[in-house]
C-alpha cells in the first residue's frame, strides 16, 4: 500500500515537473504549449480531486519560483480555462465532429478578442518581415502585378488577415488536443473511445455550401452598415482557403491509405518533396475535388 502511494506521489511530482518545463520552454518554442492542456486534461480524468489539486499546486510553485506572481497566475488561469473547455467536451461524450467544431469556435473567439484587445497594436509586422515584404513588392512590380499596392498596403492586409490565422491555429490546436487527450484517456478509462482518424475528418458538400452562404450573408450585412466589411472579406476568403487545403490533406491521407497502387503514393511523395512550397495548391485542388466528388462515399459503395 505504501509502495503504491509512493509511486503515485512520484508520478504526480514527475508530471508536475514536465508540465512546468513545458511552460518555460514555451517562451522559446510555442509548440510546447500545445502539449500542456493534453497533460492537464488527462490528469483531470485519471486522478482524484485531491491528487489533481496537488498536481496543480506543484506546477504553480515550480513556475512561481522562476516567474512573477501575476504572470504565474495568468499562465495557470489560461491553462485551466482551456483544460476545462476540453474536459467538458470530452466528458459529455459529444461526437468528435461536434466537439472539434465547438472547441475551435470557442478558442477562435477567445484568441481573436485577446488579439484585438491586447496585441493588435503591439505586433510590428514591418520589423519582423520587412525584407520579405520589400522583395515581394519588387518582384511583383516587375511583373506588373502589384502596381497599385505599396509596402504599407501589404502590411495593413497582413495585419487584417491575422484573425483567420488565429482561427486556423485554434482548429489545429483543438484537433491536436482532442486527439491526444481522448486517445490517452481511452487507454485508462472504460466508456471513452479514441478520437477518429484524421483521414475521416472532412468537409461535406452541403455543410460547405451553407458555410459559404452564411459568410456571404454576414459580408453583405457588414457592407450595408459599413462596418469592417473589408476585414471580414479578407479573413472569410482565407478561412475558405484553409478549409479546402485541410480537406485536401485529409483526402490525401484517406486516398494513400486505401489506394492499392504504391507507385501513385510514391510519385505523390516525390511531388511533395520537390515542390514543397507549392504543395498547398495541390491540397487545395484535391480538397475541391473531394468536396464535390465525395471520393470516400463512392469508394465505400
Amino acid at each position: 500500500m505504501k509502495e503504491f502511494r509512493l509511486r503515485k506521489i512520484i508520478d504526480i511530482l514527475f508530471m508536475s515537473v514536465i508540465t512546468a518545463l513545458l511552460f518555460l520552454i514555451g517562451r522559446v518554442s510555442v509548440l510546447s504549449y500545445a502539449l500542456i492542456p493534453s497533460i492537464m486534461i488527462y490528469y483531470a480524468f485519471i486522478r482524484k480531486k485531491i491528487e489533481y489539486l496537488l498536481f496543480l499546486f506543484l506546477i504553480f510553485i515550480l513556475i512561481f519560483s522562476i516567474d512573477e506572481l501575476n504572470i504565474t497566475i495568468k499562465i495557470i488561469g489560461i491553462s485551466l480555462l482551456i483544460t476545462m473547455i476540453f474536459a467538458i467536451l470530452i466528458r459529455t461524450k459529444l461526437n468528435d465532429n461536434k466537439a472539434l467544431i465547438i472547441a475551435s469556435i470557442i478558442l477562435s473567439i477567445i484568441s481573436i478578442i485577446l488579439y484585438f484587445k491586447f496585441f493588435m497594436n503591439e505586433i510590428n509586422i514591418e520589423e519582423q518581415m520587412s525584407v520579405n515584404i520589400e522583395n515581394f513588392t519588387y518582384e511583383m512590380t516587375i511583373n506588373n502585378e502589384l502596381v497599385d499596392f505599396t509596402k504599407e498596403d501589404i502590411i495593413r492586409i497582413l495585419k487584417m488577415a491575422i484573425p483567420s490565422v488565429l482561427i486556423l491555429l485554434s482548429f489545429l490546436f483543438s484537433l491536436f488536443t482532442l486527439k491526444i487527450s481522448k486517445n490517452a484517456i481511452s487507454t485508462k478509462l472504460n466508456g471513452y473511445k479514441d478520437f477518429r482518424k484524421l483521414e475521416d475528418i472532412y468537409l461535406h458538400k452541403n455543410t460547405f455550401i451553407y458555410f459559404i452562404l452564411i459568410l456571404i450573408t454576414i459580408f453583405l450585412v457588414l457592407n450595408e452598415i459599413d462596418y469592417h466589411a473589408d476585414l471580414f472579406g479578407i479573413n472569410a476568403i482565407l478561412i475558405i482557403y484553409y478549409a479546402l487545403v485541410l480537406n485536401g490533406f485529409s483526402f490525401y491521407l484517406y486516398w494513400s491509405k486505401h489506394s492499392k497502387t504504391n507507385f501513385i503514393r510514391m510519385m505523390f511523395l516525390i511531388l511533395i518533396l520537390v515542390y514543397l512550397t507549392d504543395i498547398t495548391i495541390v491540397f487545395l485542388l484535391m480538397g475541391i475535388f473531394d468536396l464535390f466528388y465525395d471520393y470516400r462515399k463512392r469508394s465505400i459503395e
